[in-house]
């Protein structure tokens, strides 16, 4: 079976580039023909990894190349894009598989955001492409919630993203040095960074000798307000270290006592299991699915506002290193058994065999609503 993925796997657009590229190298691994197109790299941008199959097509050379394909299935990572609306509809008019992955674009937060563009979007084709997909990936339960709350009555795949740990997976050390307080991802209002910022300068963490590493970059103007305020607050150890991949990615992970997540919503979060590979414990908003870290004991899920993000940090501040060390391990733990690479794959590749030859849905597939 040869499944095209289309998205893009640029490693500066953040989350969604590296859980396309899991998605592919996970189903390959278990001997799935799955393959990238996406759009030609921007200046300055960089494939996320370079080990599985990619093709550039700009948007006048997509019908081609899609045709050239002879996919047996269609993937399309996202909505709202033309380029995906080309490929949905390409497999529509050629009666091949597709399926959409949402990325939390249809959470009400999101919608919210330019809605009018969203709105039209919808009624001019978007709707359309997601009534007429084989499979819908969503990847909570939640984001199942919010997608029929729209209506939509297909079928659904509650499929998390993956994590790639290594054979040799690093233990966790304890650390003994300053209190690190991190953040990773995309510098983007949406983000709420300056809610680390205002929670180390609350009076709740006083006599707490903290740092804070921000890792990450995207909208310069933002990153440039982070800054001001970082300054405004006379908060002396905060470091911006711009965007980072690879091993210095992961040495600056291990190097925090916590990863915070402040964003008032995310349909999953990748920055959460990378960090847990690592053995960070990580402290996330009620906006995220993660639930787990709590009943897991490896972070804290907590409401976003400033002093729960402080008394959080405290909490976390007031643990021994040794302390911080086990909740580092129940997490590594926890990504083994639910987001390892092989586990996650695992659900794809039944997914999409199901929709390729027919056959019993998988247990994780939501089928009700088109039954009715």
């Amino acid at each position: 079976m040869k499944v095209i993925h289309y998205g893009s796997l640029a490693a500066e657009t953040g989350g969604p580039a590296y859980s396309t590229y899991l998605a592919i190298k996970g189903v390959r691994d278990r001997g799935t023909d799955a393959r990238s197109v996406m759009p030609p790299l921007a200046q300055g941008e960089h494939l996320a990894a370079s080990d599985v199959p990619v093709r550039f097509a700009n948007f006048g050379a997509l019908r081609t190349v899609l045709k050239e394909s002879d996919a047996d299935l269609f993937h399309v990572q996202g909505i709202w894009s033309p380029a995906g609306h080309v490929v949905a509809s390409f497999a529509r008019k050629h009666r091949v598989p597709c399926v959409i992955t949402l990325h939390g674009m249809l959470y009400p937060q999101a919608l919210a955001h330019k809605a009018w563009k969203k709105h039209l979007a919808l009624w001019l084709y978007q709707k359309k492409d997601l009534l007429s997909a084989s499979c819908i990936q969503v990847t909570c339960a939640e984001e199942l919630l919010y997608y029929r709350a729209l209506g939509f009555r297909n079928p659904v795949a509650v499929i998390p993203n993956a994590v790639e740990l290594p054979e040799n997976l690093t233990v966790p050390q304890a650390k003994d040095g300053p209190f690190r307080v991190g953040y990773l991802g995309r510098l983007h209002p949406r983000k709420r960074v300056e809610r680390i910022l205002y929670a180390l300068a609350s009076p709740v963490m006083h006599g707490v000798d903290a740092e804070c590493v921000i890792i990450g970059a995207n909208d310069s103007e933002y990153e440039a307000f982070l800054r001001k305020e970082a300054a405004r607050l006379q908060l002396k150890n905060v470091t911006f270290t711009g965007f980072r991949q690879g091993g210095s990615k992961w040495d600056m992970l291990r190097s925090l006592s916590v990863l915070t997540v402040p964003s008032d919503f995310e349909n999953f979060g990748n920055v959460v299991v990378e960090a847990l590979r690592e053995g960070v414990p990580v402290i996330a908003s009620k906006g995220t699915p993660w639930q787990e870290l709590e009943s897991c004991g490896c972070g804290r899920w907590i409401f976003n506002d400033t002093e729960s993000i402080a008394k959080a940090l405290r909490g976390m501040a007031q643990l021994s290193a040794e302390e911080r060390r086990q909740m580092g391990c129940r997490g590594q733990k926890l990504l083994r058994e639910k987001y390892e690479l092989s586990i996650v794959s695992e659900k794809l590749d039944q997914m999409y065999h199901w929709l390729w030859s027919g056959g019993a849905a998988p247990d994780f597939t939501d089928i009700v609503q088109r039954n009715r």
